[in-house]
């Protein structure tokens, strides 16, 4: 019960811009991993509970939900997700470099930015849905109504992940998820089927509204404006050419797929992406850290925190993700035995975002510095989606929702390892053993999956290929395990 105090002062709705936690990088990437595992089993259980509730017709709902939550969450990440990065990078650097008095106006600054944005990218998606889908109006009204509360829940998160209140964000992200769980169970039952996105809208509203940014704050410097806005142009042409892609890649599959093999799409996707806040949760604390120790001049410790989050994600990631394509088959069971047609797209998917995860230290790394750094991002960032979208155009009419995978793979392949060779030789890391053996690793883990899922291979297969991955890859990676048990102990 002496608890309880606590609890209400971090469900005390508000944004405490006062607050310290004083929490280490350990502590907050627990906390960041719970509040991602809410929200990640939040669009788990929806593809779930529809595809089991609304029988033979579940799987084409189940397509028609996802590329209606795929489109608000496209449109999200136009100016809201870029609003939100800079904000949490601001927020970090002022409080590095001691200048907490201009906290308050820059985040009522890009509040206003953010809502501004929201109001206008909600209208745009319920006219998008309109013009696109056979689907009730009331459908295409949610969707927008969805755009408007993720883009503020998107810049909400930033700015208490800016200021290192994970405690709160990760109660907040908590008991939104059990609000939205409830209701898309209810509404299952109910067959409600146009007001499926409704507990999604409650959700993210519910978490935007429980930690409310201040509209109003005193004006922001010129030059601190200018920055801002540079920086924001920059994050916007990057997140909507990595996050965007990844939302496109589904309006892809409803293009080149049909209603059945959109809805396999969808179900490969819903279980790939979850996985990736082993990465998420840690990207969105060392961040912040990375941004506060280049705005205090501490470059040494920059490169340091790279390295080590780099060794500990390719080490969590090939052993989660590789888990999970070596398990596809049994994996797949959650949705029924005729979600095994899913299993080659959930492969790709999965290397994808294996490949995407474990090096977002490198692109944190560009991020946190000078815009000519950030620059290179939002390059590279788009050369990725391009060359994704041309495989889709030259692949996709003859391979259908496998070739928008394919796709997918190859674009994340181009905005993944450009940044980090640049950050392995501008800040001089010794990643020549990390390299090779993880290329051994993906290239392994690519012959097995591909055996597997040809052959059908059974549980007993899949279990003693999963122990063979453990015990090889803890074996060729013992520095980093000693490492990362180390710091746990700490």
């Amino acid at each position: 019960m002496r608890h309880l105090p606590g609890l209400r002062q971090h469900l005390r709705p508000g944004l405490p811009l006062g607050e310290d936690s004083g929490q280490g990088l350990a502590t907050q990437s627990v906390l960041s991993a719970v509040g991602m595992l809410a929200q990640g089993l939040v669009r788990f259980l929806y593809t779930v509970f529809i595809k089991w509730g609304f029988g033979a017709a579940g799987i084409v709902i189940v397509g028609q939900v996802n590329t209606h939550i795929a489109v608000a969450m496209f449109a999200s990440v136009l100016v809201p997700l870029a609003a939100s990065n800079a904000v949490a990078k601001q927020l970090a650097r002022l409080k590095g470099s001691g200048q907490t008095e201009q906290m308050r106006d820059v985040v009522a600054y890009l509040g206003r930015v953010t809502w501004t944005a929201a109001v206008l990218i909600g209208i745009g998606s319920t006219a998008f849905v309109l013009w696109r889908e056979d689907v009730p109006v009331v459908a295409a009204v949610l969707t927008g109504l969805l755009a408007i509360a993720f883009s503020i829940y998107t810049f909400t998160r930033g700015t208490l992940l800016g200021l290192g209140l994970l405690t709160r964000a990760t109660l907040w992200d908590l008991l939104a998820s059990v609000i939205a769980i409830v209701g898309i169970a209810a509404l299952v039952l109910a067959r409600a089927t146009p007001w499926l996105l409704v507990p999604l809208v409650v959700c993210y509203a519910t978490y935007a509204l429980g930690s409310y940014a201040p509209l109003r704050g005193g004006s922001v410097p010129l030059e601190l404006r200018q920055e801002i806005g540079a920086f924001m142009r920059i994050s916007l042409i990057q997140t909507a050419a990595t996050t965007g892609f990844l939302q496109g890649s589904q309006i892809a599959a409803r293009h080149f797929g049909t209603d059945v093999t959109t809805g396999h799409f969808a179900l490969a996707l819903s279980l790939a992406t979850p996985a990736s806040l082993v990465a998420r949760s840690l990207q969105v604390v060392l961040f912040p850290r990375m941004a506060h120790a280049h705005g205090r001049g501490d470059h040494a410790e920059l490169a340091r925190q790279t390295d080590q989050a780099t060794r500990w994600l390719v080490l969590l990631c090939v052993v989660v993700y590789g888990t999970l394509i070596l398990g596809t088959p049994t994996l797949l069971q959650i949705y029924g035995r005729d979600a095994y047609a899913a299993a080659p797209t959930l492969v790709i998917l999965l290397l994808a975002c294996l490949v995407q995860n474990m090096v977002v230290a490198t692109t944190d790394n560009l991020m946190s510095r000078e815009h000519r750094y950030n620059r290179i991002i939002r390059n590279v960032s788009v050369a990725g989606a391009v060359v994704g979208a041309l495989t889709w155009a030259l692949i996709g009419p003859h391979l259908g929702v496998e070739g928008v995978a394919y796709g997918y793979l190859v674009g994340i392949c181009v905005t993944s390892l450009i940044p980090t060779a640049i950050v392995w030789r501008l800040d001089r890391q010794r990643w020549v053993g990390l390299a090779v053996r993880t290329g051994l690793a993906l290239a392994a883990l690519a012959a097995a999956s591909a055996w597997i899922v040809t052959t059908r291979a059974g549980v007993l297969v899949q279990v003693a290929a999963v122990l063979v991955l453990l015990l090889g890859w803890g074996a060729a990676s013992q520095r980093d395990v000693r490492s990362m048990l180390a710091m746990r102990r700490r």
